[in-house]
Order: C-alpha cells, then structure tokens, then sequence
C-alpha cells in the first residue's frame, strides 16, 4: 500500500489459496493478474454496511493498478490534480503534494470502472454526482501525509462536506481560485463551471433527491457564511448563475424555488437589533439580490403584501424588514433598546450613544440605498417594480399624515417610524443628483405628476406614474371649475425618473420626519408637564415619597422616548442630504411662482398673472420644508452651514410666496413661513458674538442675508401681509393657533427694524398709510397696526385676568391643604391648565406691546391720527391703571417667572409708549378723554412704580407729560358737560359718543361716525349690523345729520358764552 495513504488495510485473506482458487476462474483472463481480480472480488464481496472495510479493499485494487498501469501524461496527471483539489474526490491512492490534503475516495465509481484511477472531463460529471449521492462520506477519506499541512481537521471537514449546495459552493470557490486551467484548455473551466452549477440546480429542482437536506437553509448557510471570507465573491457567483439557471429553468418557477430562503431571511431579519452584527450580513444578500434582474424580480415580487392596502404589511416583508432596522422601536409594546433609566446616565453618555446610532443609521442607509439604486438601473421592467412598491407602500400608510393617527399606538396596521424614517433617507440619497439649485435635473421636474392618474398596472408604467392619492390633496391655488385644460394637459403626461422620486421623496418625508417630529414635540410639552407635576409632588410629600419615585420611572420612560425619537432624526448625513432636497425644492417652487426659468435670476415685482402649475403642487410639500427648517433651528442650528451658499433660496421662496395669496391660497401655509423666516434670522446670541467661531461664520451669513438678498428690501411688505391676513381670512382661527403663528413674526420684525434698510421700508409703508387712510383697500401697515392695537387689547386684558384667577386659587390651596386625594387632583389639574393660559397669554401680550413701543419710536403720526388715536391711548390708559393702581394687588402671585407676568417691563414699555406719542396734542387730548381709566392720579401711580423698579430716569418726562395731560382734561371735563344732554340721534350706536362726522352704512341704513366705521373696516369688511361687505368707498356721508350736530354744538356753545357773560 502506498507511504501515503492514511487508512491503511491489512489483508487478512491468504494470499496463496486465492491465487489458487481463481486460476480456474475463466473471468480471470480479463484481469492483467490475478492480483487484481482478487481486489475486484474483495470490492464486490465486501459487506456494505462497513464503509471501511469497502473503501479499503478499492484502495488495494487501486495501488496495484498504479504499479502496473503505464505513465499518465502530464496533461492528464495536472488536471486529474487539478480536478481533485476542486472537488476533493479521487479514484487513486497516489501520495502527491500536487493533490488535496484530503479528499473522498469514490469507491463504487472505482469499483465499476477499475481501470480509471485518473480524473478527466468524460468522467467527472459522474464523478460529482456519484459524490454527492454518497452516504458514509467520512469512511471515504484519504490523505496526502503532507509535511507543510497546517489545519488537518479543518481539510477534513471540509472534504466531507454533507450539505449539497455547500459542497458545491466550495467547489466553485476553489475553481475560480485554482490556476491550473490556466495552462490548460480552457474548455475545462466552462465545463467544471457548468457541472456544478448544473448539480446545484437539480439539487433545488429535485429536493426529494438528497433527503434529510434543508437546502433552502443551505442557500443562506452558503452565502452567510462566506461573507467575511476570501470566497465570498466566488460564492456570489456560484448563487447568481445557480438562481439564473433555475429562472431560465422549465422544471420549475425561481420565485416559488426561492421562497422558502427568503421566508427564512425576513423572519431573522425581523427578530435582529441594529446593534446585531449579522445586520451585515443581511445587507449584502439585499445587495446581492439588487444585482440581477431575476434576483430583484423575486425580491420585490416576495416583499409585496398580500394585501397591498395593508401598510404594516410592507414593513414586515422582506424589504421592509431591512428598512424596519432602526433605534426606534418597531412597536409601543416593544421595550426600548437605548437610553434606558437615562437619569441615571451622564450626558456625555447620552452623546457617545446617540453617535453610535448616527454611525449605524448612516451605514444602513447607504446600503440599502445601494440595493435600490442597483435595482433602478436593471431595466425598465424592475425600475417599474420598485417604483410600485414604493407607491403603494406609500399609499397604504397614507394615514400616517393625519393628526389622529400620529399619536396613536403603533402596533396597528401602519408601517412603524424607524421603517418610514429609513425610506425617506435612502430615498434623500436617490434624490441626490437633482438636490441643487442650478441643477439640469431639478429642471426636469414636472409638477402636473400630483395631479395625473392611472387607471392599471400598464399605464403606471407607460406614463411613469406610480404614486397615488396626491391628486387628492390640496394645492397652492385651487383650479377654477371652468379651468380644464391644466386637468387635460395632466391626464396626456409621461413623467420622468426625476419627478417620481421628488414626489416620493416629499410624500415620504410627509410620512416620517413630519410625524416622529410632532412626536418628539409632544413629548417635549410632556417632559414640562411631568416636571412641574414631579415639582408639585416634592413640594407636598417629600423627595423619598412613593408618589415622586412613581413620577421619576414615568419622567424617565418619557424622556427614554424623547432621547431615541430625537437620536433618530439627528443624524448629520441625513439632514445634510434632507437641508439640500428643501432648498432645492425652495429653488424651483419659488422659479415655478414666478413663472421664471430655473436658471435666471427671480425678477420684482412679480408678474400679475398667476402660473397655471402652481394648482397642481400640493401644500404638503411647503409643509414639510417648514417643518423640517423649523426642526434644525430647534435641534441643529448649525446644520445651516453646510448650504450657506444657497440658503438664499429660502429667502426668495419667503418672498415670493409669504406674501402672495394669489400663489399661496391657504394663509395658514403663508404664515407658517414666518417659522423658516425666524430660522434663518441670527439667533440674539449670534448677534451678541458669544459663541464659537463657527456660529459667528453662520450669523455673518444670516446678516448677510438679510441685508444683501437681491430682493430682500420687500420683506417687510411681505411680512405685514401675512400678518394681516391671518386675521382677514374670513374663517374661525383659533387664538391660539393665530398668535402662535404671530409670535415668530414679532420676533423678525424687531430684528429687520434694527436693519436701516428694513427700517426705512417700513417707515415708508407708514407714510403710505398715512396718505390712504380711508382708501377702499386699506393700506397694509394701517391694517398692521389696527391687528397689533386689536391683539394687545386682548392678550393683555385675558392675561390680567388669568393671573387674577391664579391669585385666587393660590389662596384656596393653600387653605384647603387637607382636601381629598381626587379632589386634590382635579384642583392641581384647574391650576396648572389656568397657569398654561395665564403664561401664553403673557408672553404674547409683551412681546405685542413691546413692537408697539419700538414702532411708536419713529413712527406717531399714523398712531396719532384721529381715527386711531382714542383707541391706543384708552388701551395705554387701560392697562397702566390695572398695572400700578390699587387693584395690583389682586395679581400678585408666588412664582411670576412660571407664568412669564413681567409687569415691571410691561410698564416700562406702557410708560415708554407714552412719551413716544406724547409730544402730540391729539394723542395729549385721546389719553384724557378717556372717562373709563383715566384720572389724575394714573401717572403718579405709575411715577411711584417706576422708581421702585429702578426705571425713575423716565419720571422727569412722565410728570411732564401727565401735566400737559391734566390740562387737556380739565378742558375736555368742560367740554363733556357743555355737551352732556346730546339727543339719541347723536350719539355714536357703538361708542356712545357724539358724532363728528355721520355716515350712512348703505345695507343696513344705520348711521355711524365716520371714525367708528374705518376702525371696523380694517379688521372686518361687513357692515356690523348685517355683515354684509362693506368699504369705506361704499358708506355715504350723512350731510343732514351733520348739520343739525353742528348746529346743535354751536347752540349749546351759544347758551354757555351767552351764561358765562350775564
């Protein structure tokens, strides 16, 4: 027996007495010796069902054919090895360093072909299948006794690979990998190719074949297991023409072959963490099945839902699955991964773990980018495919929009968060090549896509439209019911690439960032609610109390959420990519408004004419560009930097649509635009110059644009009409919702004013008002200040009720500390829900007040005017007396701060007010004319408060001022009696007071003063008494009733000059 050969056999039979007994054996004489045929009989007699002994007795025969067999060329020698070392068979016992350390001897092929001990081509398709159907593969093994080898067992285990498609995975490997087949016929590497990939097709054909084998597990197993090797290439290629054979295959269907594997992928994928480092792994099968059109075929086709209307569905697929990986939970019932008992962590552990996530998020995303890209370019059909996957997956989590879904429990039939948000930003990636403002592609973009429809499957594909329910949402500007030649022009177009993925991309980024943002905003106002209740909580029962500890675990689950909704929208690449698409949406919304080609610069004024393509864009996608700027000016400010070159193309959106009802229908949507204006504004701190180098660069660039946009001196235009039209909407605005939309405009306004260029833009649209102050259309900046005069009115006086209520409830809590638990509960819930409205209504009743001091600086003679005059100076009147007289008292509450009532600098700026219309005597006179809080005590009042708060360098001029006043009321007491007595048909229906100036309302026939009726008109266009609409052109001039005022006046003037002589 060969040195070699590691199984040695002992022949036990004499050797004599069989060459005895086969030499009268006629079949003898086939054999070159009797030698062999007694190796032959031993191979057949041998008992089967002992692999040893069988294999023993093939491997004597063999020795003994090698002895007397003649030389084998060295062609056929290099490929039998050759071959070996691929297969790892053999059907000789040589002992060579050229051959596999170990390999499987074939002993039944051997033993029924003898005569063969060398591998070639004829043979080795028998060879592989006669390897593959072999049972006891590790009573089969030789080995070379190679000095050099290094891991015996792991060449062992190798060679008797059990698992089918594994084995010929590996052989594949190792053929790509031998370099024999390069001095050979390359024929030979065609054919080992074809061999083995035609036995792994069989093998998936032909399952019941190799029983007691889960191939389908084998496929994963394969390509899962060589994914950090050397191989894995190799292996990818044995799988792809595997899987291509079997598509080109008749026996059976590739979808329904493949099925099981994917069946047994989506469900691993769906238990795994994005902390799990198979993640990887899973992520280059997805890239692996990108790669081939049957392969992506499959793919898609397997992750469709059964139902396709089912939202969820696509989440839970194969796909979905992928894009399910996230740091946000996959459902309400599911325990948070990140961030548990955070209280209990520093924040610089916080941020370690929130970049980790960042890194994991980022890397996911660009490798499922990469498989949706790859499936993109395939062909049409596939482009098709996933494009319907895309829109359907879309329109079936359409619910995800509403408000009433936002905050429901994500276990329902809707695509969890993490899964939308990873959509959107692999979509982002996509939408790369047009995310710039001069961009060639942006151009392609065609908006009457949210407007078309299909009908079926083929025409999506045709016309490219995939996508639906857009054609139901509401635009910029509504189409005109006799306007269809937009509606016919939609119904003919075929969309682009371009324009698929914009829209997607919006109605994704509708679905997720939009949503887990007003997430993360409730939880905000949540943690508030928390901590005050957890504050009230150690203030009545202590810090060791069960109550506190039961508020901590809930304040730390919340804020649990918080820290993992805000870990997942803060990823840097994401926004980076998301900031670049919103700018460039800003780009071509603001050149499609003013109906200007993309590439030349937006001209002022805009054109009159209203561009047909904006009643096909609809307002989700202005929504989503406000609240994602509004998102980085809360959490990432200094993302802004990373597109300072462009950001102007915020500015020109603000400009060209803020202010423009004609292109922007809803001013709710107009006003929200004030929120991207505040963004792009320096913070007060930027301007301040008290943060690092890289915000001051960010606040030199807000400046900048604010004072050197090309067209930025119609900002404060464009302001004051989007202020003024939330209250001329005709519809019911809550005031909450108005003065929230108005609270970032306040805070523009008092930038732009310290701007000299803004500054004189709204000095000049004073003067205006002033030159039209009973105009048909009033002026804006009349209109401005009638809303700000109005709002003041009423925030102030609400607040000062609030904290009235407030002092009280105070005072019965600290009375009734003994109450009942539930009763207890519903005061303290009374209490705070009033402390909610008491601080809003402050804080926007001070800022209101505050733009009225800064304006009345430079700007009176509007203010002063007479038919403005009486009701700033009874609001001032009003309020300062409820601030420094006697009923004070009444709101003095423990903590101010908590319900932001600063009645020291509302006072200064009251006071303030004053002095800046003082130096006029119409205003003087306005001021003590008012009966109701007018005395001549108010400013010594407020004289006294202002010293105590440190403000007495304002006395001097307030005496100065209430003198002047007193005056003017002592003349106006005069006045008031002369006139008292004043017949009904005088006086004034509204006020009471007598008439200056009748005029007649022409639908409803009453008569009021003229000044009475402008006022009304500058907030409401009705006539009062029937709310039919009205103008000031309109009301006709009641010369009768004048007369006789006149005449009147002048008699009783008569009588007292008369009087006063006798």
């Amino acid at each position: 027996m060969a040195s070699g050969t590691v199984v040695k056999i002992k022949r036990e039979d004499d050797e004599m007495d069989s060459q005895q007994h086969l030499g009268g054996n006629p079949f003898a004489a086939l054999f070159s010796s009797v030698n062999d045929v007694q190796r032959f009989i031993a191979v057949k007699d041998v008992d089967r069902s002992d692999p040893v002994r069988q294999m023993s007795a093939s491997i004597e025969l063999a020795e003994d054919h090698q002895k007397n067999d003649p030389v084998d060329s060295d062609e056929a020698l290099t490929l039998s090895y050759a071959l070996e070392r691929i297969f790892l068979i053999t059907l000789d016992v040589e002992n060579s360093a050229l051959k596999p350390s170990r390999s499987v001897f074939l002993s039944d092929m051997f033993a029924s072909n003898h005569k063969q001990t060398r591998l070639d081509m004829n043979v080795l398709e028998q060879a592989v299948f006669e390897r593959l159907l072999m049972q006891q593969l590790k009573g089969n093994v030789i080995a070379s006794a190679l000095p050099d080898e290094s891991d015996p067992q792991a060449a062992y285990v190798e060679a008797v690979e059990p698992a089918v498609l594994l084995y010929l995975g590996q052989c594949y490997a190792r053929l790509l990998a031998e370099k024999t087949f390069e001095k050979v016929t390359t024929g030979h590497l065609k054919k080992c190719k074809d061999i083995i990939i035609s036995n792994a097709t069989t093998a998936l054909v032909m399952t019941d074949l190799y029983t007691g084998q889960n191939l389908h597990q084998q496929i994963c197993d394969l390509f899962f297991n060589s994914t950090s090797t050397s191989n894995f290439d190799s292996v990818k290629e044995f799988l792809q023409r595997v899987f291509v054979s079997l598509d080109e295959s008749e026996e059976a269907s590739l979808n329904d072959s493949m099925a099981p594997s994917l069946e047994i992928i989506r469900t691993e994928l769906l238990r795994l963490s994005i902390l799990d480092p198979m993640v990887r792994h899973y992520l280059e099968f997805l890239k692996f099945m990108s790669t081939t059109p049957c392969l992506a075929q499959v793919l898609i086709n397997y992750s469709m839902p059964t139902n396709e209307k089912d939202g969820k569905g696509y989440a839970v697929s194969l796909l979905g699955s992928v894009l399910s990986l996230s740091c946000l939970p996959k459902n309400q019932l599911v325990t948070a991964e990140f961030f548990n008992k955070p209280s209990t962590v520093s924040q610089q552990e916080h941020q370690i773990t929130e970049r980790n996530l960042w890194l994991l998020i980022k890397n996911l995303n660009d490798e499922i980018y990469t498989a949706f890209y790859n499936m993109l370019r395939l062909s049409p059909e596939i482009r098709h495919l996933l494009l319907k996957w895309l829109g359907k997956c879309l329109h079936a989590n359409a619910e995800k929009a509403k408000m009433w879904t936002q905050h429901a429990a994500e276990d329902g039939t809707l695509a969890p968060d993490g899964f939308m948000l990873n959509l959107g930003n692999v979509l982002l990636r996509l939408c790369k090549p047009f995310s710039k403002p001069q961009s060639d592609n942006l151009m392609k973009v065609d908006v009457a896509y949210a407007k078309a429809t299909v009908n079926d499957d083929d025409e999506s594909r045709v016309r490219g439209k995939h996508l639906q329910g857009l054609e139901k949402e509401t635009c910029l500007v509504s189409v005109e019911s006799n306007d269809v030649t937009s509606l016919e022009e939609t119904s003919a177009s075929c969309f682009n690439f371009t324009t698929e993925c914009f829209f997607l991309t919006h109605r994704c980024l509708q679905l997720s960032f939009q949503v887990v943002h007003g997430k993360l905003l409730k939880l905000t106002q949540e943690l508030g609610r928390i901590q005050r209740v957890w504050e009230d909580a150690v203030a009545q029962a202590g810090s060791g109390s069960d109550m506190v500890q039961r508020m901590r675990e809930v304040m730390d689950k919340t804020m649990t959420q918080y820290l993992t909704k805000k870990a997942a929208l803060l990823e840097p690449h994401a926004l980076e990519l998301a900031l670049k698409f919103y700018i460039a949406t800003a780009a071509l919304l603001s050149h499609l408004g003013s109906s200007s080609d993309l590439l030349q610069p937006i001209q002022f004024p805009l054109p009159a004419g209203v561009p047909k393509c904006l009643t096909s864009i609809p307002e989700l996608i202005i929504e989503n560009l406000v609240d994602f700027i509004s998102f980085l000016r809360r959490f990432q400010d200094s993302m802004f930097l990373t597109a300072s070159d462009d950001i102007g193309q915020l500015m020109s959106l603000i400009l060209v649509f803020m202010g423009s009802p004609e292109r922007m229908k809803n001013p709710h949507l107009r006003a929200r635009l004030a929120e991207v204006l505040e963004a792009l504004m320096p913070h007060e701190d930027q301007r301040s110059g008290l943060l690092s180098s890289s915000s001051q660069a960010m606040a030199s660039c807000q400046q900048h644009l604010f004072a050197q946009h090309p067209h930025i001196r119609h900002l404060a235009r464009t302001l004051l009409q989007v202020f003024v039209s939330i209250e001329m909407t005709g519809q019911s605005v809550q005031f909450e919702l108005k003065f929230n939309y108005r609270r970032p405009m306040y805070r523009v306004l008092e930038y732009i004013w310290k701007v000299d260029l803004h500054k004189r833009e709204i000095k000049a649209l004073a003067d205006e008002a002033l030159q039209h102050m009973e105009a048909t259309d009033p002026p804006i900046f009349l209109r401005f200040i009638n809303l700000l005069i109005n709002d003041a009115i009423y925030l102030l006086d609400e607040a000062l009720q609030y904290m009235m209520q407030l002092k009280e409830k105070q005072s019965e809590r600290e009375a009734t500390t003994a109450a009942p638990s539930l009763q207890r509960q519903q005061d303290d819930a009374m209490y705070h829900q009033l402390g909610m409205l008491a601080r809003f209504h402050n804080v926007m009743g001070n800022e209101t007040i505050h733009v009225l001091e800064y304006l009345t600086r430079d700007i009176t003679a509007v203010f002063i005017h007479e038919m403005m005059v009486d009701r700033i100076a009874a609001m001032l009147n009003y309020f300062l007396v409820h601030l420094v007289g006697p009923k004070k008292r009444n709101l003095k509450v423990k903590n101010l701060d908590e319900f932001e009532f600063k009645p020291k600098e509302t006072v200064c700026n009251i006071c303030q007010i004053y002095l800046n219309l003082g130096g006029s005597d119409e205003f003087c006179a306005a001021v003590s004319r008012d009966g109701r809080s007018y005395s001549d005590s108010l400013f010594l009042l407020a004289q006294q408060v202002l010293l105590k708060i440190g403000k007495g360098v304002m006395c001097p001029d307030i005496e100065e001022l209430a003198a002047r006043i007193k005056v003017d009321a002592s003349l106006q007491l005069k006045d008031e009696e002369l006139l008292d007595g004043a017949p009904d048909e005088f006086l004034d229906p509204i006020l009471g007071t007598l008439m200056q100036d009748p005029v007649l309302l022409p639908t409803s026939g009453n008569t009021l003063d003229r000044n009475t009726i402008a006022r009304h008109i500058l907030s409401d266009q009705t006539d009062p008494f029937n709310r039919q609409p009205l103008t000031m052109e309109m009301v006709v001039p009641n010369s009768e009733l004048k007369a006789k005022i006149l005449d009147w006046v002048q008699h009783k003037r008569n009588l007292t000059t008369s009087e006063d002589c006798s």
